[in-house]
C-alpha cells in the first residue's frame, strides 16, 4: 500500500505499508507519480522494485535498508539523492545518462549509498546509460 502527497498536479509516493516486491504505479488518483519521497522504502524488506517511467527523483533514503541486488532507474530520472540505496545488495545496476547525483546540503559527500564506488565509476564514465554489473571486485559496463 502507497501513501502519496499531491503537489500542482504531480504525485510524491511518500511511505509504503508492506514487504511485498513492489511495482511502482506511474499514475495515482489521475496524477503522474514523479518522485520516490524520502525514506518511502526504508528498511521495508524488498528485494525487486519496478521504478516507473514517470519518476524524474529519487529522494535521500528512498530505497535504504532493504534487500535489493538489482534496479532499473528509467531514462525519466534525473535526481538521485544521498544514500537512495544505502545497505542493499546492489551488484546489477541499469541507469539513465546523466542523472545527478545529490550529496547532502552540509557539504558531506554521502552519494547514492551503492556499494563498491558505483557514484565514483558512473560519474568516471561520462554518466553514460546503460547496464553496469559488479564483478571481479570492481563495477564494469555491460555492452
Amino acid at each position: 500500500m502507497f501513501l502519496s502527497a499531491k503537489q500542482t498536479g504531480t504525485i510524491t509516493i511518500t511511505n509504503y505499508t508492506g514487504s511485498d516486491d513492489v511495482i511502482a504505479s506511474s499514475d495515482i488518483d489521475g496524477s503522474g507519480v514523479t518522485s520516490i519521497g524520502h525514506r518511502t522504502f526504508y528498511c521495508s524488506q524488498i528485494s525487486s522494485v519496478i521504478i516507473p517511467d514517470s519518476v524524474t527523483s529519487i529522494k535521500a533514503y528512498a530505497f535504504s535498508g532493504n534487500r535489493l541486488t538489482s534496479i532499473i532507474i528509467p531514462d525519466s530520472v534525473r535526481t538521485i539523492e544521498y544514500h537512495a540505496f544505502l545497505d542493499n545488495l546492489l551488484t546489477t545496476i541499469t541507469i539513465g545518462a546523466n542523472v545527478a547525483i545529490r550529496d547532502r546540503d552540509d557539504g558531506n559527500k554521502k552519494g547514492t549509498g551503492i556499494p563498491n564506488y558505483f557514484d565514483d565509476f558512473y560519474i568516471y564514465n561520462e554518466r553514460k546509460a546503460g547496464p553496469y554489473t559488479y564483478m571481479n571486485n570492481q563495477w564494469v559496463v555491460v555492452n
